[in-house]
């Protein structure tokens, strides 16, 4: 099985966070099929590392793009929108499927969510973002917010 790794694009200084070098992954043989089979994509944050990563298949290939930011923890999705909270920051991503087709690798890409707003919240380390009735939700080891 082979991995190939996308270039991480930069949200925060380069000296903060490792390499993309310093990142490795393994899974089992069927994982790759099964992402495929689903047409899901698992997204994960490491905030030790500064990278919100993205894992999807084509068959059993499968295509990891790594994504630097500072800290990300919160994390909420639905069908069109992403909400990602960082070290002192509240992304909003909207899904735009214009651009997909022009994306690396080319025919695997078949939904992008680009930035739309992004709320500075302070220092606040984000660890948990959910869906509420009136918008999303917040957690932070100190306190509890809804939008």
């Amino acid at each position: 099985m082979e991995e190939n790794l996308l270039p991480a694009d930069s949200h925060e200084d380069k000296e903060e966070a490792p390499s993309i070098a310093d990142f490795s992954c393994e899974s089992s043989e069927s994982f790759g099929y099964l992402l495929s089979k689903l047409g899901l994509t698992l997204m994960l944050t490491s905030y030790q590392a500064n990278r919100l990563i993205l894992i999807n298949a084509d068959d059993d290939e499968l295509y990891i793009s790594v994504k630097a930011f500072p800290r990300p923890m919160g994390l909420a999705v639905d069908q069109q929108r992403i909400v990602l909270g960082v070290h002192s920051q509240v992304f909003d991503f909207q899904r735009c499927d214009a651009v997909a087709s022009s994306l690396e690798p080319m025919g695997l890409v078949k939904h992008c969510f680009s930035p739309s707003s992004s709320h500075f919240t302070g220092m606040i380390n984000i660890h948990d973002i959910a869906w509420v009735m009136t918008g999303f939700g917040l957690s932070t080891p100190t306190f509890h917010v809804y939008a």
